[in-house]
């Protein structure tokens, strides 16, 4: 049985190259023929070469980070050889061997083989790091994956490995010419493969690369070295970033700083078991609802002591008439079944924000409240939930529609039905169109830097879209300023049969958006929910709702119609 080992050694991380080869002769799978393919830039000799089972071949170091990047590229440098192998296994420079393994490893009844990550040991599917962002070939939805392997360890049938290799090195060659690099590199890659592939994937336990000193994973039968252990001459040099080596002295100290955290760490654990998780209910009810749809995600993702927190301010509930007040801030976080209360003063609210400003507050202060604030630029972009600390505040909008739950919708559409009673008196039929238009607030108090003004064109180009779709009966025309848009009314008078729904409060417009099929609205997040708890057809919403650029952004679900405006 011949067995390809490929290993990547550019620039001084060919000082782990010895321990590793004496290692896997000793311990991996010692009644079969192991070849080694060693990319390295090393012009010196290296440890097995006169074995005729190492071969050198010739790889520049490329820099950070192409050198994880590029990986499979660079392995098919080795194609002509690897096809002659019976098996192929890629091994992460820094690992070492230090029990037997042996045949039990191979993926014989499967093609394909990887090792869970160690730093997702007994962790749940919310912690695992996949990649997110929908432009990237390694994007994982919120309901895929299974396991999170890790990078560093992979392999399988020769077959089956190099189609792995070869479908890999294109998909990775395709986001960069589209200006994407996903988050873990090829490891993030690696996990949209396996879990397309998942019944063909033998599936290791975290034991086949266990950090160096990690006392938590039994039976461990293959270490990462630290890189950062001063024998090898610490991360940074290792990297090419300083000349000088790390000395045994600053690695002793460094230990120290780590160790003192942990402790800390695990004081305060005890202190306080239960970790806790506030959301700030912000803005109006199209708003809220993405925030309180945040919260049910962190939920659904395993986190526990969930709570809505916002500002003291007068309860402006949904029925009132005063169409710039939109605010449910205690009517339906109740009904949904997520605590709500409010910050004892607006002060406790502004210490927190200048929280990250105090000394020690990423070494420490940290571990205990956390402010996860999201960017301004990325409000709809959605991002893996990173809450670690004891108490963790999120302030943000998170209008991303990852976070939104089809079961967390029917929870919203029930809370609706209770609070508005179904009194409209407007007869809603199947070919009726709703078309909101937002004013108001939108460009006043420095708001008119932030929103796009969605101009009547929008709304005619659409109509004429929907027109080709269905047969248009009645144009129903919803707005927080009927004054302001009375010259778009006429336009689309001019046009086809309109009814302006005016007279009803906030709530009652709500609900009676959720009777249409069909949608031509613009930025506004109370019609885009409107949009989503209806059983839509077809919803046209602008490409742009904002003049802040937000790359990655993806506030709509993925079947609405995105209309240049």
């Amino acid at each position: 049985m011949n067995i390809g080992v490929l290993y990547i050694a550019t620039g001084r991380y060919i000082t782990f190259w010895e321990d590793f080869f004496k290692s896997a002769e000793k311990y991996f799978i010692t009644e079969a023929t192991k070849h080694y393919f060693v990319f390295t830039d090393s012009q010196n000799p290296i440890e097995g070469e006169d074995t005729k089972r190492v071969k050198r071949i010739y790889q520049q170091k490329l820099g950070w980070p192409y050198d994880t990047l590029m990986r499979f590229e660079i392995f098919l440098k080795a194609e002509n050889e690897l096809q002659q192998m019976d098996y192929i296994f890629f091994f992460n420079a820094n690992m070492k061997f230090i029990e037997t393994v042996d045949t039990s490893f191979l993926p014989i009844d499967k093609n394909l083989l990887g090792a869970k990550h160690p730093g997702f040991y007994m962790k749940k599917r919310h912690s695992f790091t996949y990649d997110t962002n929908p432009l990237s070939l390694a994007y994982m939805k919120p309901n895929e994956g299974e396991y999170y392997f890790m990078g560093g360890l992979n392999g399988g049938k020769a077959k089956h490995y190099l189609q792995l290799i070869h479908t890999l090195a294109e998909r990775i060659k395709e986001d960069i010419n589209n200006n994407v690099i996903a988050l873990w590199h090829d490891e993030s890659h690696l996990n949209r493969y396996l879990f397309d592939n998942k019944e063909d994937v033998l599936v290791h336990p975290e034991e086949y690369g266990v950090p160096e000193g990690d006392r938590r994973i039994p039976n461990v039968k293959i270490i990462i070295q630290d890189k950062n252990h001063y024998r090898f001459g610490g991360h940074r040099w290792l990297r090419g970033q300083t000349d000088v080596k790390m000395t045994k002295q600053t690695w002793l100290w460094n230990q120290f700083k780590t160790n003192c955290k942990k402790n800390v760490k695990k004081f305060l654990k005890k202190v306080f078991p239960k970790q806790r998780n506030y959301v700030l209910l912000q803005a109006g009810l199209g708003n809220q609802l993405y925030m309180l749809a945040y919260a049910n995600y962190l939920k659904e993702e395993g986190y526990n002591n969930i709570k809505m927190i916002s500002l003291p301010q007068k309860n402006n509930q949904g029925d009132t008439k005063d169409r710039t007040k939109r605010s449910l801030l205690t009517e339906l976080p109740k009904m949904l079944g997520i605590k709500f209360q409010y910050f004892p003063h607006r002060y406790v609210y502004s210490f927190l924000l200048r929280l990250p400003k105090l000394p020690l507050y990423k070494t420490l202060w940290s571990k205990i409240v956390k402010l996860d604030l999201e960017p301004a630029k990325e409000w709809a972009v959605f991002h893996p939930i990173a809450a670690e600390a004891l108490f963790n505040i999120h302030i943000g909008y998170y209008q991303a529609f990852q976070y939104i739950s089809e079961k967390f919708k029917q929870q919203v559409r029930d809370a609706i039905i209770n609070i508005v009673p179904n009194n409209t008196t407007y007869t809603i039929n199947k070919n009726d169109v709703a078309v909101h238009i937002r004013r108001g607030d939108f460009f006043t108090n420095g708001n008119e830097n932030i929103y796009s003004r969605i101009e009547v064109s929008y709304y005619l180009r659409a109509l004429v879209l929907l027109s080709n779709k269905i047969k248009i009966e009645k144009v129903y025309i919803f707005s927080d300023d009927f004054k302001a848009i009375q010259e778009d009314v006429d336009k689309i008078k001019e046009l086809y049969s309109i009814e302006l729904v005016e007279g009803q409060s906030v709530l009652e417009d709500f609900a009676m958006l959720q009777k249409f099929s069909n949608f031509a609205i613009g930025n506004s997040t109370f019609a885009w929910w409107g949009a989503m708890l209806a059983k839509s057809t077809n919803v046209i919403v602008p490409k742009t709702p904002w003049k802040i650029e937000m790359k990655d952004m993806t506030p709509y679900p993925e079947n609405w119609i995105k209309f240049d405006n």
